[in-house]
């Protein structure tokens, strides 16, 4: 109990305060919390894809967009939240999603490939890339240290 309570204190926040939007006749907070992008990450293959398709407007994907934010984002809906979206306030939606979105996820610079060989966010941390190299004939194994 003391390791979480210390954890709360020292630790950084990583939730945003996120939007408010009129939802199914209630007022809800959209907060894109750790849940929230791992899910939107699932669903979309990245943040960047999502948050290109929510750019796009009524141009793109929107209704999936909305759709997909507010499942991500509002915890204990009673029904799926396409029953909920009111057509009329798709804006209102795209807005504070947008809002929220932009608040949660950090600016953060790249290192450039040939300032000290970056890797792109979608590649593995190590290896040849295949996800099975080394670790699915005999299981995964720290390294070896000293000789």
């Amino acid at each position: 109990m003391a390791v979480q309570q210390d954890a709360e204190q020292e630790g950084p926040k990583l939730v945003a305060n996120g939007s408010w939007v009129n939802l199914g006749g209630s007022r809800v907070q959209v907060v894109f919390d750790n849940r929230a992008l791992v899910e939107i990450e699932r669903r979309w293959g990245s943040l960047n894809a999502f948050a290109k398709e929510l750019r796009k407007g009524d141009e793109g994907k929107i209704y999936t967009c909305v759709s997909d934010a507010i499942a991500a984002t509002v915890r204990n809906l009673p029904v799926d939240p396409v029953d909920l979206i009111d057509p009329s306030r798709v804006l209102e939606y795209v807005i504070a999603i947008g809002a929220a979105f932009r608040e949660a996820i950090p600016t953060v610079s790249e290192p450039k490939a040939e300032q000290g060989g970056g890797r792109s966010p979608d590649s593995p941390l190590a290896g040849d890339g295949s996800s099975t190299s080394g670790s699915s004939a005999g299981g995964w194994h720290p390294p070896t240290s000293g000789p």
